[in-house]
């Protein structure tokens, strides 16, 4: 007595099995090697297309500084101090990542920039911020941008903070 199964099944078998591998194959192809996959891993992404555009309400608060009076400012001793705490918000599957800035003094850098202790802080120069250090880093570029632009939250209404650098 033989224990083969039927060719007919054999083969169905073995095709249903081929079939699935190349769409397991082709699938995972697909998800590694799109263009549009690898730019939004490796492109930062915009507050705009986060939010689909301004939002409502926004208010901007501009401001002139000295290139001079900037490089000064952001090598201040207070900016080590800062802090960025990230808010996590419960079930959000948002892109929009939102960081609290601590430690502020009343006369100190960001307070003379527009900041104050408590905003949110969730882009700088139209891009969100995935990492404290992406802020610091933004600061002390300060002097050598023509332009800068940070967008929060202060108080539930959405603020952004337009920086020129004078000669």
């Amino acid at each position: 007595m033989s224990n083969s199964l039927p060719p007919a099944l054999v083969r169905s078998s073995y095709i249903f099995f081929i079939l699935a591998i190349v769409v397991l194959l082709s699938s995972c192809a697909i998800l590694t090697k799109s263009p549009q996959t690898k730019a939004k891993a490796t492109q930062p992404v915009t507050l705009k297309e986060v939010l689909g555009g301004d939002p409502d309400g926004l208010v901007t608060v501009s401001k002139k500084f000295p290139k001079e009076y900037l490089t000064n400012l952001v090598s201040h001793p207070e900016i080590s101090n800062i802090r960025l705490v990230r808010l996590v918000r419960p079930g959000s599957i948002s892109k929009l990542i939102e960081h609290r800035i601590l430690d502020t003094s009343k006369t100190g850098p960001l307070r003379t920039l527009g900041f104050e202790e408590g905003d949110i802080l969730l882009a700088c120069h139209g891009y969100v911020v995935t990492e404290p250090s992406q802020f610091f880093r933004y600061l002390k570029a300060l002097p050598k941008l023509p332009n800068a632009t940070f967008d929060l939250v202060r108080k539930g209404r959405p603020i952004r903070i337009v920086i020129e650098t004078t000669d």
